[in-house]
Order: structure tokens, then sequence, then C-alpha cells
């Protein structure tokens, strides 16, 4: 891995730990503890983001060298002239993923590779963010039947209303003899 990343991967993982060792002793004052985690959950969280955006960046900038070579392949064979030939790892990394395969299906391998990382970490299971699923997405994901929001009844201002009970169901009034409100 690049250098960059590897250094903001140490940095998240310094945090992380740290993170865990205030709350497995987060002290006596419960004001200061809450205030402690609060902000190392926020430390976290932003070099949680940090650490994907430069690991994201090395990924796409693997993919664009990579689709260089890819090119080149397919067309002039100027830059890649053994194509063809057979990747060969010594003794200690013989178990490697692309021992013994051609070194063209290693650049493919390797650009499909960081193609789909840099996709995973742009809006994928990786992101770290609030994904958004359609519908479609929700059903085959979860089997989780949402409606769509085009085919929702709209008010006088374009807004959607919620069918089913909702908030006009609910009462301020209190029930006779409870003294409670139904909400």
């Amino acid at each position: 891995m690049d250098r960059p990343c590897e250094e903001q991967f140490k940095i998240y993982k310094d945090v992380v730990r740290e993170l865990a060792k205030h709350k497995q002793n987060p002290g006596s004052n419960y004001i200061q503890a809450s205030k402690k985690t609060t902000e190392l959950e926020q430390k976290r969280s932003q070099q949680a983001r940090n650490s994907r955006n430069v690991i994201k960046e090395f990924m796409e900038k693997t993919r664009d060298g990579l689709a260089i070579l890819i090119s080149d392949m397919k067309s002039k064979k100027e830059i890649v002239g053994n194509m063809d030939e057979i990747m060969t790892f010594d003794s200690l990394e013989v178990k490697k993923r692309m021992n013994k395969k051609p070194i063209k299906q290693c650049i493919m391998e390797a650009y499909c590779y960081s193609l789909a990382f840099a996709d995973r970490l742009t809006d994928g299971d990786l992101f770290g963010g609030i994904v958004d699923m359609s519908p479609e997405e929700m059903q085959s994901s979860f089997g989780i039947e949402m409606p769509n929001p085009e085919d929702q009844p709209k008010d006088d201002s374009g807004v959607n209303v919620p069918e089913g009970p909702g908030l006009d169901t609910l009462s301020a009034e209190p029930e006779e003899n409870s003294g409670e409100l139904n909400i």
C-alpha cells in the first residue's frame, strides 16, 4: 500500500485503541468521561473518513494506471511486452493469488480489484455513511417491501403524505377517568 494509506490507517487504529481503552476505564467523573467518549468517537469517525478517502484515492490512481496498461495491451502492445508470460514468485510468496498466472490476467485482476474496492469505498458497503437504497434494493436485500415515494399520495404542497395510521390517530385529550395523555 501507499505510505499515506498506511499512515492514515495507523492513526485510525491508534484512535480506536484509545477509545477502547477509555471505554474500559472511563474514570469516576461521568460528565468528563461522557465528553471524552464523544470527543474520541468524533475523532474516530473523522479519521475513518480520512482513511477511506486516502485509500480510495490510491485505488482510483491504481485503477487509472492499470486501465492505461489494459488499453495498450488491447491495441499497440508497446508498454507490456511480455503479457503472455507466466508470473512466478519465489518460495516465500508461492501462495500469492497471482502466482502462475499470465501477466495480462494479473493486470486485469488487479484492475478489477482496484475498481471494485474504490467503488465500495465510494458508496458501497465500505462507505461508512448512510447508503440510500431503492425500494427494489430493500426488497431484494432484506425482503422488506418499501413503498415507492413516487406512488405516495401528496398534499397540496407536493409533500408525501404517509398512508395508514399516523399522527391523526393520536389524541392529546385524556381518556375518561385515566388522568393520562393518550399518545
